[in-house]
């Protein structure tokens, strides 16, 4: 049997992305969590905003299965942006009920999610306290 497995990704200044990046990995998935910082202030302390209507709106029509789960904090504690995206990652990390957690941004869609999920994924599901890296190679940024 499959293990279960969640993701965790975050809403920020690039909410826009984030429906499609889901789409890309929703079918393949048993949660999703969210953070989003409470304040709406980034971990370099800049404050942002987004769409939240229309992302909320977006985030229910994909969520046909009741996978997607947001968790407001405060991910700005403080002054280094990375102790605040350790802090945010791990926070969510402890809301995942599954064993698998993969943390994708709000910026990346999986091109080749099934092949990932369904083919690889299984070649290594009984080997326990693994890492794995992968290096991205991005032929495109959208600015």
């Amino acid at each position: 049997m499959a293990s279960k497995k969640s993701v965790i990704s975050l809403i920020s200044y690039d909410a826009s992305f984030l429906p499609s990046s889901i789409r890309s990995y929703y079918e393949y998935v048993d949660e999703i969590i969210l953070g989003l910082d409470e304040d709406r202030i980034s971990w370099s302390g800049n404050k942002f905003s987004f769409d939240e209507n229309q992302l909320m709106l977006d985030l229910a029509a994909i969520d046909t299965e009741g996978k997607i789960s947001i968790i407001e904090d405060n991910f700005h504690r403080s002054s280094n942006p990375v102790e605040n995206d350790t802090h945010e990652r791990n926070v969510l990390k402890e809301h995942c009920s599954n064993d698998w957690v993969f943390s994708f941004d709000a910026d990346e869609i999986l091109v080749n999610a099934k092949e990932f999920f369904v083919d690889y994924c299984p070649l290594i599901e009984n080997h326990k306290d693994i890492e794995l890296m992968f290096t991205w190679y991005l032929l495109y940024k959208r600015i």
